[in-house]
């Protein structure tokens, strides 16, 4: 087995707690990290968060570009879940989009931790990762404007909201 692993297709499985109705949880087998220094499992999950967490920045920030196109933000998403730069990504988080919630879940805060853990690999390694810095200050910047402790897709609301003045979500 090569030393990063990441088994797919994703296992769907249901858990019920205390009694309650069963809920749909998506699982991933361990990372398994055979060989290499001291850590090399935590890099394996830092690398598999950044660009997770690269391509929410970039999906909603043409969520953005579609709405202020005057695209029906409903039907683009409708359309990007059947296409390839929805699929398999787009596992629920996208609907925040569609309501305009911004209730914590993923906050921007614990986003900044991940991405910046990462940004110190990077450095620690000279490595120059103009996508995930770029990234990770839309990130930044979303924090420093007060939404820290909103969900991750405050990218879409808030900065387009900031930059155009407050308009509906959908």
């Amino acid at each position: 087995m090569p030393p990063y692993t990441f088994p797919f297709p994703r296992i769907r499985t249901y858990s019920g707690v205390n009694g309650s109705s069963l809920l749909p949880m998506t699982t991933y087998p361990i990372i398994r990290a055979s060989s290499g220094p001291v850590g090399s499992g935590n890099i394996a999950k830092l690398i598999n968060q950044n660009i997770y967490l690269c391509y929410v920045a970039a999906f909603c920030e043409s969520m953005r570009l579609g709405r202020s196109a005057g695209l029906d933000v409903q039907t683009l998403l409708d359309v990007l879940r059947k296409s390839v730069a929805g699929d398999p990504l787009m596992t629920g988080w996208e609907k925040r989009i569609e309501t305009g919630d911004l209730e914590p879940g993923w906050r921007v805060r614990r986003v900044l931790k991940d991405m910046t853990l990462g940004a110190d690999v990077a450095s620690e390694r000279a490595f120059d990762g103009p996508i995930f810095e770029t990234a990770l200050q839309a990130f930044r910047d979303i924090g420093e404007a007060g939404h820290m402790e909103h969900y991750l897709t405050a990218l879409f609301t808030a900065v387009a909201d900031a930059k155009t003045g407050p308009s509906q979500s959908k």
